[in-house]
């Protein structure tokens, strides 16, 4: 479906989101902070609850929101907001060393390739952290397509605040002179990601990897998945 909620301008760059855009890796980040967020407050959630309740969330924020759920409070002024993070990090590193290394999502590096060879800017706005997007972009052998990506570690806010693709925009137009918002596509996966995109006053589209296809009826076009979608389809698109 398609929504006009803003002014028809040729597509001159993409945004992508990283895991359930470019990646299905919501498996093993779910492992990862299960497994430390059992350890520090004894929550345990099954996985159908970790895609509705904290897939939009950052590191920090899941673990802010996993205090919350158990009624602790989290003292983040001596670090151990960090603390948690930095063991997130580690156990997810430990889990891809041990063969939970995610896939490809459907049409995704397809699409990256062909707009790679339509010669538009590309670049990544994701609240997963850098470490995390650099091995599995290594993984997929695409790490050279992405000169710009704002991860966790280079915003204050994560989305649906709207500062990971301000932060992303503003990369690309110090590369691209003239670049606007309303030249640039986001691609997203989840309701508050493209929020986020939204009040950035970016085009989005959004792919239903995630969840139903109904919660992605505020993006500016939907799709099933980018299986099948190519630099042209989103030129004729976002025309």
């Amino acid at each position: 479906f398609f929504s006009g909620l803003f002014p028809v301008m040729p597509l001159k760059a993409v945004i992508f989101d990283f895991d359930g855009v470019i990646v299905d890796s919501e498996h093993v980040h779910y492992e990862a902070i299960l497994e430390v967020a059992k350890e520090a407050v004894g929550l345990d959630f099954d996985f159908d609850y970790y895609l509705k309740h904290f897939i939009q969330f950052d590191d920090r924020d899941a673990f802010r929101e996993a205090y919350r759920m158990q009624g602790q409070a989290l003292d983040e002024a001596n670090g151990a907001l960090e603390a948690l993070c930095s063991k997130k990090q580690l156990v997810l590193e430990r889990l891809l060393e041990e063969g939970h290394a995610p896939e490809a999502l459907p049409g995704a590096v397809d699409l990256i390739n062909s707009i790679a060879a339509k010669g538009l800017p590309l670049a990544i706005g994701s609240g997963a952290t850098k470490r995390d997007i650099e091995l599995m972009l290594k993984a997929l052998g695409i790490q050279d397509r992405f000169p710009i990506v704002v991860a966790a570690d280079d915003v204050e806010k994560s989305k649906p605040d709207p500062e990971t693709y301000l932060k992303a925009l503003a990369q690309l137009q110090s590369q691209t002179p003239g670049l606007t918002a309303a030249d640039c596509l986001v691609i997203e996966d989840t309701a508050g990601g493209a929020q986020s995109a939204i009040s950035a006053g970016i085009r989005v589209l959004g792919v239903a990897t995630t969840g139903p296809i109904e919660k992605l009826a505020h993006c500016t076009r939907a799709a099933p998945s980018l299986e099948g979608v190519s630099a042209d389809t989103l030129l004729e698109w976002f025309a």
